[in-house]
Formats: C-alpha cells, structure tokens, sequence
C-alpha cells in the first residue's frame, strides 16, 4: 500500500514516500545555516573581501532551530500521525579567519550542537530516532581570494571553496553530521556604496547521497543574497536582511528545497570588538527548514591601522591620544586631541573658564586678570615688546636677540620680505593671493608657516596608492623646494580621506598613499631621513563631510615641517 511521508509547515501539508517496511531510518546533515566568515559584514552570506595585511578576526556564534525536521504521515485509517524529530537544536561555534595581503583569507569554523531535543517516532515509512544530547558537528576549513574590486569598492567579486570534515557523528537519529566529506566551491560578489552594503554568492555543494523519509538528499546547489546599511556618524551600527537556501540536484522538489530570512543588526563597539543579532523565519517546511531560526554573534578582530588600543573605546588610538582613559573627541591639536570637550576659543591652550581673554590667544600668569592675555606688542607682530628689537615695526622671531621681532630678509630679492612672500627661494611678483605673493606665476608649490603648501591636488588612482602621472609636477616641485631650503630638516607627508568607507580602511588607503609620495620624493633625490609619512584616514577633516565639494577638500595630502634649523 502506498505510504505518504510529508514535512508540514503546520501539520497537514503532505509529501509522497514509498517505504517497503517500517525499518530505522539513518541520520540525516539536519543544518542548513553556515555562518559567514568572521569578520565579514553578514551572518549567512560571506563576502568577497579580505581585510588585513594580515588582519585577524575571530567570533562565536550561536545559532538555534525551531521544529527543523517534522514528519506528518497518514497511516492505515488515513489520519495524519505528527512526528517532531527534531524540536529544538541550539549550535555553538568557534569561527576563525586569517585574511592575508587585503586579498586571500583562509577560516576554520568548528560548531557543537550544545541543544538537540525531539522525539522518536515510529511512522509507516520507518523507525526514526529523536535528536538528543551534545554532539560535535562536522569541521568546516576554507579559503577565499578577490579577483576584483578594492575593499571600499561597490563592486567586488571574489572566489573560494570550503571542505567539510566528518567530525560528528553517523548514527540513526544524529543530525549533527553528514557522514562523509563535503565541499563547495562558491562565487560571491558585493560591495560598499557610502553607507549601503551588500553581497552575493553562489555555488555547488557535493556531499554523500542518501535518503531520508523517501527524500532524497546529497548534492545540492546553495546561494544567498544579503543587503545592509550603516548607520551612526561612525558607521559603526548596521541593519540588514539576507535570504539564502538550498536545492538538492537529484530530484528536486519542495521537500528538500530549503529558504530562509534573516533580518538583523551588528554594533561595533570599537575597531575591535562587534556583536551582532539576527533572527527569522524558515519558508518551505523541508528538512533542515526550521519554523524559526535566531542567530548571535560576538566577534573581535585586529585589523590594519589600528594603532596600539584604544583603552577608553573613543576610535582615538591610545598612542595618538591625549586622554586615553577619558572618552573624547578627535582635535588637530595634539595635546587636546582625544580628550572630553572643553571650549578654547583661542586655541592658546588655556581652558576659557579660565582664560581672562577668551577670544585672543594669549599666555599663562599667575594672576587669575592676565591669565591667557597677550603681552604688550605695540607692532602686532606677536612678539612681546619687552622683547622685539623692533618694537614699532612688525617683524619675525629670530634666535637672534638683536633681530627678534625685526623684518625679515628678502632672500630672492624681489621686494617681498621673506616673511610675506609664499616663494622666498624664488623671485616672484606681488599677489593679492597671500598663498601666490612672491611666487612665479607657474609656482604650483609654496612655503606657508609652517607647511609646504600644494597647490594643486595630487591625484591617485581609485582606492590604490598609484600616483596619477598628471600629479608628477606637483611632486617635482616639493622636491625643488625641498632642496632649495636645505633648513627644513624633516616634514611629515601626511595622507587623508574623507569619511565614507570603513575609518580603519581609509587609515590604512591614506597611510600607502602618504608612503607612496615619499617614496617619489625619494626617487627625486631627497635623503629619506628628511621625510615621514603618516595616514590619518578621516580624522583630521579641513571641511564639511556633508558635501561632495567638501569631500573634495579632505581628501588630499599635505607636507607639514616638523624640523628646521632656525
């Protein structure tokens, strides 16, 4: 007599199954979520990327399963007969990733089912034996590689393979293990576009045949398709929605054909730590198919560019903060950068609650009335009477006393005292511009306080450290100025962005970019211990984020003098 074997959405849908005897039926691979890499943006769907040069990034995950393998069959009277094999599985993990030169990364995931619980049923088709107790799960090792698309890129394609091994068991009534080896090989795309996110992927998975309730399982081909955006000024906290699923080659039908959603969030505390939540339903009732499915991650990473910690978790290293136990904010002002706010109207470092001149930079005294006021300067040369040789004609500091606060030379001889004239080793013409005054009319580079002033941008090649061969002048020109000015002893070739992207990406992008231009200055013949360089990424913005124009402005490179002889 023909039996009938189903797996319900409730329990009255019906699949066909044709079992000879009511004999044991062997254990099933019941799991149907792999976790995506640690360190990639989504629960299910793994990514194309691969960030750090190395970068390591590791995660446990714990997901759970509710109802994944229910049997509805009628018998000889032709009522239904309801099995819950599986009722609840609860799986823990250990994921690892290792991610080499931004492209290559190689993972180990190792789940435990820690939870299973079902019944043992006796049905027409056969004896099955409920899930119970601990049971290891099968191995999963892999490796991935970028083929395309830089890591900020919108577009991404990638290729990988995963193999798992046999470690849980292969018993009637295990659903922890597959019995045999599998492997995937899988093709995934994606990409970052300013604060959306998303990824792809596709690809077969070969694993033992064998049946199950008249169902055939074995070979399949599994894919996922996953979408987020980033909200937060840092970005760091992220919605997203995946669906992925499965569909057995041989024979495929609904009832070993697998969809289900997640929908879920992940918060980066810092560059190094993340966690993340996600749940969702289970839509064709088939095996492994669960009615509900939640999903926690708690995930830690070490990444390029992130300095040496960050103690009081403000995104401000602690080597390059001010206050590193104290939260506080990003400043260009080393000794406040990283510290709570406090208002400086004036920028001389003497707190406003303080300062009896909030609004002229001024000097400490101990006289609460003069606190943070300016010296007598008659010239207004910011050099204190008591001290300036010339006291009625603004002029310049010097070490020497006899022409501290006296105008400057006029080194190139054009009528422009050095301490006005942006080009001083070179003879120009006046310029209402201060940034062009004394400067030749072709001048693209220029000495201005205490920075060596670019004109014009210098361009590089989208999300790479190539310099653009239209920007080969502008470098010519730093070296030019470098060596007509034997006194700048060292400057700082400084890298920035503006904030789309990852921060730690783009601290890594403007620390290649920075190291790239002085590699040229190199080639042009400048000693190297003349030159640094150093990437801040996007915390050092000279204009509004808002923006494109603004954008424009911070992402750029500067030459800031750090040593020179006076």
């Amino acid at each position: 007599m023909k039996r009938i074997a189903a797996l319900a959405v409730a329990s009255g849908c019906f699949f066909p199954s044709v079992v000879a005897t009511a004999q044991q039926q062997p254990g099933i691979p019941l799991e149907r979520f792999y976790p995506s890499w640690a360190g990639d943006r989504f629960f299910a769907v793994p990514t194309p990327w691969a960030l750090g040069n190395p970068g390591i990034h590791a995660k446990l995950v714990a997901d759970y399963a509710l109802n994944p393998l229910e049997l509805t069959e009628q018998n000889a009277a032709g009522d239904d007969v309801d099995a819950f094999i599986v009722r609840h599985q609860l799986h823990g993990r250990l994921n690892g990733t290792f991610a080499l030169w931004h492209r290559m990364a190689i993972n180990l995931d190792i789940p435990v089912a820690f939870v299973q619980e079902g019944d043992d049923a006796t049905l027409p088709s056969g004896t099955y034996v409920g899930a119970q107790g601990l049971a290891a799960s099968d191995v999963r090792i892999g490796l991935r590689g970028r083929i395309y698309g830089e890591d900020d890129a919108p577009i991404q394609f990638g290729l990988g393979g995963n193999l798992w091994l046999p470690v849980g068991p292969d018993n009637p009534g295990d659903t922890s293990g597959a019995g045999g080896v599998r492997g995937r090989v899988l093709l995934n795309a994606g990409g970052t576009l300013d604060r959306f996110v998303w990824a792809f992927d596709l690809g077969p998975e070969l694993a033992p045949a064998r049946t199950y309730a008249g169902i055939a399982q074995g070979a399949m081909l599994r894919y996922g398709l996953a979408a987020g955006y980033l909200l937060g000024e840092a970005k760091n906290l992220q919605l997203s929605a995946e669906a992925y699923g499965t569909m057995v080659f041989d024979d495929p039908r609904k009832e070993n054909t697998n969809f289900e959603l997640l929908f879920g969030g992940k918060y980066h505390f810092n560059e190094n730590f993340a966690a993340g939540l996600a749940a969702g339903p289970g839509i064709p009732r088939s095996i492994g198919t669960p009615n509900f499915r939640g999903v926690f991650s708690l995930e830690f990473s070490i990444q390029p560019g992130q300095g040496d910690g960050d103690r009081d978790g403000d995104g401000i290293p602690d080597g390059d903060d001010a206050c590193p136990d104290k939260k506080g904010r990003a400043s260009s002002n080393p000794l406040k950068h990283g510290c709570p706010r406090r208002e400086d109207r004036d920028f001389d470092l003497i707190w406003d609650d303080e300062d009896a001149c909030p609004d002229t930079p001024g000097v400490e005294s101990d006289d609460p009335a003069k606190n943070g006021c300016p010296l007598p300067d008659r010239d207004g040369d910011g050099i204190a009477d008591e001290k300036d040789a010339c006291p009625d004609t603004p002029g310049i500091a010097s070490l020497d006393y006899r022409k501290h606060g006296c105008p400057a030379a006029d080194a190139d001889k054009d009528g422009i005292p050095d301490d006005e004239d942006a080009c001083p080793k070179k003879a120009g013409k006046p310029n209402k511009d201060p940034n062009k005054h004394g400067c030749p009319k072709d001048a693209k580079v220029i000495i201005s306080g205490g920075e060596i002033k670019i004109l014009e941008r210098i361009e590089f090649d989208t999300a790479r450290a190539t310099i653009r061969p239209k920007s080969n002048t502008i470098v010519d020109q730093v070296a030019e100025v470098l060596r007509d000015n034997t006194d700048i002893k060292k400057i700082e070739v400084q890298g920035h962005t503006d904030n789309r992207g990852a921060a730690y990406y783009n601290r890594a992008l403007s620390e290649r970019r920075a190291k790239a231009v002085l590699n040229a200055l190199v080639a042009r013949g400048i000693d190297r211990s003349r030159l640094t360089a150093k990437g801040y990424g996007p915390d050092k913005p000279i204009a509004t984020n808002d923006t494109d124009e603004g954008r424009q402005q911070n992402r750029r490179v500067q030459f800031i003098i750090i040593e020179r002889n006076k």
